[in-house]
């Protein structure tokens, strides 16, 4: 197997951000740019907005703000602070929601081509650009009111610092960003511990080898004061986040069977292909082995420190207390997205036509990937196209579950509509006609006591992405393409006697 030609090693060298020869300054700005505008483009084009859950928890407590947190994910003070931030500038329409992920998000893709423009050339820099852009994972969670992208963010700058030395500061800064992830999302922890004990052990000398243990003691010492401080100030109890945690956040997936060959072999398999990373990870894989010899070390360190984490959150804990196993879900290593974009546009970048040929099918697979997305937070928008009719039926009282009324209290402004009610609420006794929610993908029962008597209004079945390249026949007839099933407003009455 022939060596892969030495990158440029602008971490010893201290270089400028290298263009390949003959590129002026001019076609390399332009060239950055119409990444991170095709970045933009894939964004706002799968534009995912509120989910349920986790997002729907985020988003109630921002808007609020009025209370101490009572879950894991309002402990998540950095991004809800943002967040809450943002509802009071540009109020709590689901384009302003997504800003403090959108955001992060396209600086996560600016940072991933910095740092592999220093590690390699102009061409690493464009291939890693354009991976980072498409990345399944990266891209559904850049429109998504959750602290990924805000930690993802953080991480690719810590990254950046930890390997340009002409970074000005970075041994202050770089600290600082890997406490700053932490604080965004907690899983951040065990990326940043598996990448500065990486670096340790990488070292070639003592200084090198200083450096990277008192990064991981001073990023370790600021998250813990900045939290401790922080919960101690509003709680009096420092620990306060970690006695919340337990209590709310989820053990296991209910369908998976712990210690079962399912849960040892799906960190494998979710390896090899996913619908997160697409084929990303798989390819990086096969191209590490085959020129490992020629692998530099800033490389080596990110695959090292990605592998590690991606093994600890698959078959790790996510409690130091107890086992406490991650739910099966590729997302919790979104925050290795730019150490992943990094490695592979460099091997790609010096593979010739071939690295060009397998950037673009990795930019197809994941635009595909994107397109073939699935029904998860489409009750949402079932909810959010029924509520004009819901507001313009102003006489009747519409009974629904909790989790569908907050649906309703962010889609319309962070304020609850007048006539929307769980059914313990006593205003429903003002109103003498009723109605609910139908809706396929939510968790809103019909209303115990009373009986359909009418369809108010109904929407129509949307289908994924994807399915548009097939003839209509397919489309309709096949039920994996459908996305959004159709769903009804009714009116009910309660049942005689």
């Amino acid at each position: 197997m022939p060596r892969l030609p030495e990158p440029l090693k602008g971490i010893e060298r201290g270089c400028s951000i290298p263009g390949s020869s003959g590129t002026s300054r001019t076609s390399t700005v332009l060239a950055a740019c119409s990444v991170l505008g095709l970045a933009l483009l894939v964004r706002l084009g799968f534009f995912e907005g509120l989910w349920p859950a986790d997002a729907l928890h985020h988003v109630m407590y921002a808007s609020q703000w009025n209370r101490l947190p009572k879950n894991h994910w309002e402990t998540r003070l950095l991004y809800n602070g943002l967040l809450h931030l943002t509802i009071k500038s540009f109020g709590c329409g689901e384009p302003a929601l997504a800003l403090p992920s959108l955001i992060p998000s396209l600086g996560t893709c600016l940072l991933t081509m910095t740092t592999a423009a220093y590690i390699g050339t102009f061409r690493t820099a464009i291939f890693a650009g354009l991976i980072a852009a498409t990345l399944p994972v990266d891209v559904v969670f850049a429109t998504v009111p959750l602290p990924g992208c805000l930690a993802t963010f953080f991480i690719a700058a810590g990254v950046a610092c930890l390997l340009l030395d002409t970074v000005p500061g970075r041994n202050l800064l770089g600290p600082i960003c890997f406490a700053f992830a932490m604080l965004a999302h907690l899983t951040s922890l065990f990326l940043v511990g598996s990448i500065l004990v990486t670096a340790f052990l990488m070292a070639p000398n003592t200084v090198e080898r200083r450096r990277a243990a008192s990064w991981l003691v001073a990023a370790a010492v600021g998250f813990c004061t900045v939290e401790f401080l922080t919960f101690w100030w509003l709680t009096g109890d420092p620990l306060y986040e970690f006695r919340i945690i337990p209590k709310t956040s989820p053990r296991l997936d209910p369908g998976v069977t712990l210690f079962s060959p399912a849960w040892f072999i799906w960190p494998v398999l979710t390896w090899i292909v996913s619908k997160d990373f697409g084929l990303a990870t798989l390819l990086v894989s096969i191209l590490w082995v085959l020129w490992r010899r020629s692998t530099p070390t800033p490389i080596r360190l990110l695959l090292v420190g990605s592998c590690l984490f991606w093994i600890w959150i698959g078959y790790g804990s996510q409690s130091p207390f107890e086992f406490r196993p991650f739910w099966r879900s590729a997302r919790f290593g979104q925050t290795f997205a730019a150490p992943l974009a990094v490695a592979l546009g460099f091997y790609l970048a010096r593979l010739g036509r071939a690295g060009s040929f397998l950037v673009g099918l990795l930019v197809a697979t994941n635009l595909l990937l994107l397109a073939a997305s699935g029904a998860w937070g489409q009750d949402v928008d079932i909810n959010k196209e029924l509520l004009p009719q819901i507001r313009s039926s102003s006489g009747i009282a519409f009974i629904t579950d909790q989790a569908t009324r907050d649906q309703l209290y962010v889609l319309n402004g962070c304020r609850y509509p007048s006539n929307v009610f769980t059914v313990d609420d006593p205003a429903i006794g003002l109103f003498k006609r009723y109605g609910t929610i139908v809706n396929p993908l939510g968790t809103n029962p019909m209303p115990s006591g009373f009986v359909e008597t009418r369809t108010i209004a109904a929407t129509a079945r949307h289908y994924r992405a994807v399915s548009y390249l097939l003839p209509e026949a397919f489309r309709t007839r096949i039920g994996w393409f459908e996305r959004r099933p159709a769903a009804r407003l009714i009116e009910i009455d309660r049942v005689p006697g």
